[in-house]
């Protein structure tokens, strides 16, 4: 099934509660440097650094070949699936399952990785959802089913790895998986694959209140349920967040909510002509992609504990290296960009507890010590947005839509489900995975301002309106609810409640 593409229409996380969700997270445990092939085969590489590429390959594969295996033994035991579904989960790895039967109602008959809180707020979202829009389906005389679905930062598969799964994923033949969090932009990956509704954008639905309360009336001005897609009514800096705060790394300290120019004492600063011609980013050192996915980048640390014990002398020397070369994430090089032209781009480390040195031992001036908001980042006309573990920020990208400035967006293999509904060079400009056009789209700003003044203007229109709960219902009709007709029925017949019909109020 071929999803329609969401009109708007007018008229890093386990930690996250209902109301107060962290904006820049690109993986989940900030402080751990995720690379499988180094974890489960790091005693063999310290001794055979120097063994063929061919061998390793050799190796890797057949780690994965046993993964699937020993996954296919316990699987068989556990899921009562089809032989589509047991290929499916034998093949992909541990997928979190949604199960349905006219007995038992909904069920969780499995759990994938990505924590405890992801699982549970999508497998309710899912329920509520189903409820809402497929009451047919869940009568006495109805079939049992269940449904897959992952809530990683991105696809966690030996899949993910192009020769395993030229071998070994016979990915065309899979049922339908649901990705709730980050999934590739290529489709062909991962053909069964729905780039579906973000975690972060579910605690703004509020599933268990404008899906499952029949009596909550949404309309086309209802607020969204979560905070980083309100206007704050106050300016609130958290001095708390500070580094010599104790509550430094709380989720409560994280960025969040939108620009709103109504509670700025100076307007006139964030008027275009007045905003700083630099670019700005804060956030955590994560890696860049997790799991098997091909040109993964480890997090900054050992890089940065290599400059802390460089010479003084020879300290720009190695960073420019640093940045010649293709070993770093696009993170760190982003703060090695700032270190060596500051008038450029204004970007560091803030890394919420975890990760990286502290900002005690942070002899490089790598990390911030302070928290910074909207006030703040607003004034920068160049907003980066640096995916992480995923391959982007999920939340983190919304808020810097609502500024004054330009969004620089991250572009890589990866895409979260509300990218397809934002265009470049209509929302953003596009920035290459490795920074390399950072200069270009800076210069193309100061000789376009029209055109590039009007790219922000429309990018907070978009935010303006996307934001609104009724537009978020519609955005998980279409990336969730149709969808999910052919992993309910596979006849092709099924169909949801019309989206005016469950919803009458908007």
């Amino acid at each position: 099934m071929e999803r329609e593409r969401l009109l708007v229409r007018d008229g890093d996380r386990d930690g996250w509660t209902s109301t107060s969700i962290g904006v820049d997270h690109g993986v989940e445990g900030a402080s751990a440097d995720v690379d499988e092939r180094a974890n489960t085969m790091g005693g063999w590489k310290r001794h055979r650094r120097r063994t063929t590429a061919v061998v390793t390959s050799a190796v890797v594969a057949g780690a994965l070949v046993c993964y699937g295996t020993v996954f296919s033994i316990f699987e068989r035991g556990f899921f009562g699936a089809s032989d589509r579904g047991t290929r499916t989960r034998r093949e992909f790895g541990a997928l979190s399952v949604l199960s349905w039967t006219p007995r038992d109602g909904f069920r969780r008959v499995g759990r994938g990785s990505g924590g405890l809180f992801r699982n549970e707020i999508a497998r309710n979202h899912l329920m509520h959802t189903i409820e809402r829009y497929y009451p047919s389906r869940l009568t006495n005389a109805s079939a049992p089913f269940e449904v897959n679905f992952i809530v990683d930062d991105c696809p966690h598969t030996p899949c993910a790895d192009p020769r395993y799964r030229a071998k070994h994923c016979h990915v065309d033949q899979w049922e339908p998986i649901f990705a709730f969090g980050s999934a590739p932009k290529d489709a062909s990956v991962f053909p069964t694959m729905v780039s579906s509704t973000l975690v972060p954008l579910m605690y703004c639905v509020a599933a268990e209140q404008s899906l499952a309360n029949a009596s909550f009336v949404v309309t086309s001005e209802t607020e969204p349920a979560c905070d980083f897609l309100k206007y704050p009514a106050v300016i609130d800096n958290k001095p708390e967040c500070d580094a010599k705060s104790s509550k430094r790394g709380d989720s409560a300290c994280r960025y969040f909510g939108l620009f709103n120019l109504n509670i700025m004492p100076n307007k006139s600063d964030y008027e275009w002509d007045n905003l700083l011609k630099r670019g700005i980013w804060r956030g955590s050192d994560y890696p860049l992609y997790t799991g098997f996915w091909p040109n993964k980048k480890t997090n900054g640390l050992r890089f940065q504990q290599r400059l802390m014990r460089t010479n003084a002398s020879e300290t720009t020397r190695e960073i420019e290296a640093l940045l010649k070369g293709r070993e770093i994430g696009p993170r760190l090089r982003a703060v090695l960009m700032s270190k060596r032209h500051p008038e450029k781009l204004d970007a560091k480390f803030f890394n919420w507890g975890g990760g990286g040195p502290s900002p005690g031992r942070d002899t490089l001036d790598f990390v911030d010590t302070n928290h910074i908001e909207m006030d703040t980042f607003a004034r920068y006309k160049y907003q980066l947005d640096l995916g992480g573990g995923g391959g982007t920020t999920w939340s983190g990208l919304i808020p810097k839509l609502s500024v004054p400035g330009v969004l620089f967006h991250h572009e890589t293999m990866m895409k979260d489900s509300y990218f397809d509904t934002l265009k470049p060079y209509v929302h953003y400009l596009p920035l290459k995975e490795d920074l390399s056009n950072f200069d270009e789209l800076a210069a193309w700003v100061e000789a376009h301002p029209s055109e590039a003044k009007a790219i922000s203007d429309a990018a907070t229109a978009w935010v303006h309106e996307f934001r609104k709960l009724a537009n978020l219902l519609r955005y998980n009709y279409e990336v969730l609810v149709k969808p999910l007709a052919r992993a309910l029925d596979s006849s092709g017949e099924l169909r949801p409640i019309p989206f005016e019909i469950a919803h009458p109020g908007v």
